[in-house]
């Protein structure tokens, strides 16, 4: 039996974009605390070229899959663009 997660990851299911102009009013506590991470990446990418996952992942204090799901969104939306396809020589460059 496939699991929603694997078929996710067979079907390259696109990240979930939250608005971060709407209204915090009844949004769960993972996404508050989602909508305020992004935040936090978008303010550290100001004034950097590029940035990879480690940095993120240590500035927010959470795991690797977060940080690059995170990324992922960011990437979806604009702000960056992913250099690389896997490995430690991966990293983002941000678009101004």
């Amino acid at each position: 039996m496939i699991t929603s997660s694997i078929l996710g990851l067979l079907l390259k299911e696109k990240p979930r974009v939250v608005k971060l102009e709407a209204p915090e009013e009844g949004l769960s506590r993972q996404e508050k605390e989602k909508r305020q991470n992004l935040e936090k990446i978008k303010s550290y990418l100001q004034g950097k070229s590029k940035v990879n996952n480690d940095e993120i992942q240590q500035m927010l204090g959470v795991s690797d899959a977060t940080t690059e799901r995170y990324l992922d969104e960011l990437e979806a939306g604009g702000a960056v663009k992913q250099v690389g396809k896997t490995g430690r020589h991966v990293y983002y460059a941000i678009f101004k």
